[in-house]
């Protein structure tokens, strides 16, 4: 089983055509993709407020886009209409990974409480990889890249909770087959085992 790394996009995603899936479907999906990963590759779900996308990624490649499902979303409604998947989401990711905190699959269901606190924790880790890059001397032009993003981040929490979760528009989970080898872990911009 692998570890599991979660951000957040407050962007749009290029949509594709949808499918819908089944809870084991899902599971054996993401099961049969993380056991044919390479070293340098992981398992990425894009989990939109209406949408979910599987997908694959080399390490330094972007992100190569399998499926949509169209049945499971991170705030369980689509249009007002419930999706119900949120709990099938949560148990196919846990069969590849077993290191998220709570907060991230109460985040998938669409909790408000849970969307703010994974916005906070994603806000200290931008805070935290600044300061490494400046203890490691890189550039300040790609140190002021990630204080940009941190600030941007910040912004968000200035707003209520509704607010907050309105702006979300996409939670992203990554389980690299082999996370030291995948990238520098210190470089994750995600949340994985709670500090």
């Amino acid at each position: 089983m692998g570890n599991g790394f979660l951000s957040i996009v407050f962007s749009r995603v290029d949509e594709i055509k949808g499918e819908i899936t089944t809870d084991q479907g899902l599971c054996a999906l993401l099961d049969g993709l993380y056991s044919k990963l390479h070293e340098d590759e992981a398992v990425v779900l894009l989990v939109k407020n209406n949408c979910t996308l599987v997908c694959t990624r080399k390490k330094g490649h972007g992100d190569h886009v399998l499926k949509k499902f169209t049945n499971i979303g991170f705030a369980g409604v689509n249009n007002g209409v419930s999706l119900g998947k949120a709990d099938s989401l949560s148990t196919a990711i846990r069969t590849i990974a077993d290191n998220l905190p709570e907060y991230c699959y109460e985040a998938i269901k669409g909790d408000k409480k849970a969307l703010r606190k994974t916005t906070e924790h994603l806000f200290k880790v931008y805070k935290k990889k600044a300061e490494r890059m400046k203890a490691k001397g890189k550039p300040n032009k790609e140190i002021a890249q990630v204080l940009t993003r941190q600030d941007e981040i910040g912004r968000y929490l200035d707003l209520n909770d509704d607010d907050l979760a309105s702006v979300i528009d996409t939670l992203i989970i990554e389980v690299p087959k082999c996370p030291e080898k995948f990238e520098e872990l210190d470089e994750l911009a995600a949340i994985g085992v709670e500090e």
